[in-house]
């Protein structure tokens, strides 16, 4: 089943946030692991269900309630390991180089 994404903000509508996505992990799917650029932060935000969160080759449980940041040029990735839907708000906010 495909990942599902709601962009609620972007750049382009003004906001200082690159983007900001209500998003719906189906039972069994997965992000996959990928690793960001280091000019952007992500932030998610899980609602509901339960998920299985990847961090830089560390992984843990997350559950509703939880806030995991994504640093930049971090290697993340969350697969739904429970029977509901996995519910979160991303946020994707860019970095400003260091200098």
């Amino acid at each position: 089943q495909p990942i599902l994404f709601k962009p609620l903000v972007d750049r382009a509508g003004g906001s200082s946030a690159n983007f900001i996505d209500a998003s719906i992990v189906p039972v069994g799917a997965d992000i996959g692991i990928h690793t960001h650029t280091m000019d952007n932060e992500e932030i998610y935000i899980v609602l509901s269900g339960r998920g299985l969160m990847h961090v830089d080759g560390e992984e843990f449980e997350v559950t509703g309630g939880d806030v995991i940041v994504n640093r930049p040029g971090g290697t993340h990735g969350l697969k739904n390991v429970g029977d509901r839907e996995l519910r979160l708000i991303v946020i994707e906010v860019p970095v400003p180089e260091a200098g």
